[in-house]
């Protein structure tokens, strides 16, 4: 997409402003995307910095399972995932209740 030397001379500012923007919006992409292997990059190192001076036998770290999610959650995708992290609680909540009942019979 860009503008050759001899169209950029003829066009007069109003035309020009949609190739900058354009440009602008390219640019901020190319930044972030920048950012997001950088990101992966630092993830990844760090994981084997801390596996590789990590005590034995203490839990090792992993690299993230998913990717990075650019694009925001559609109503469906934040629907399913309220209903896994209210599962979660009420799985929790029934193992508390599981281990002080365990404790109140060994009373």
């Amino acid at each position: 997409m860009g503008i050759g030397a001899s169209e950029f001379w003829q066009l007069n500012v109003r035309t020009i402003r949609p190739y900058l923007l354009a440009e602008n919006i390219k640019r901020e992409e190319r930044n972030y995307f920048a950012w997001l292997q950088g990101a992966y990059i630092y993830d990844a190192v760090s994981v084997v910095m801390a596996n590789s001076f990590s005590k034995k036998g203490s839990p090792r770290k992993e690299y993230c399972k998913e990717p990075v999610r650019i694009t925001p959650l559609t109503e469906e995708e934040k629907a399913i995932k309220a209903e896994k992290e209210r599962r979660k609680i009420f799985a929790m909540f029934d193992a508390m209740e599981r281990d002080f009942k365990a404790k109140e019979k060994e009373k």
